[in-house]
């Protein structure tokens, strides 16, 4: 659960810190080389792809409630 919540915080702070260095790079007319981008050529998209890691990690499946209704 925990792996799961840090995901979802570096998935969101992947998408705002990217946004912020775009609209940073706009106001300058410049184009951005540093910082996330020297790693990822879309970091608001790898963002947007890890924060829904979360969900999958914390929600329950029926194969897990089905083996929790055989063990009790």
């Amino acid at each position: 659960m925990l792996l799961g919540y840090a995901l979802a915080f570096i998935g969101i702070g992947l998408f705002i810190q990217g946004w912020s260095q775009i609209h940073k790079a706009r106001g300058e007319n410049g184009l951005v080389t540093v910082g996330l981008y020297a790693y990822v050529r879309h970091p608001q998209y790898t963002g947007l792809l890890i924060f829904p890691s979360d969900i999958f990690m914390n929600c329950p499946t029926k194969h897990n409630k089905d083996n929790d209704a055989i063990s009790e």
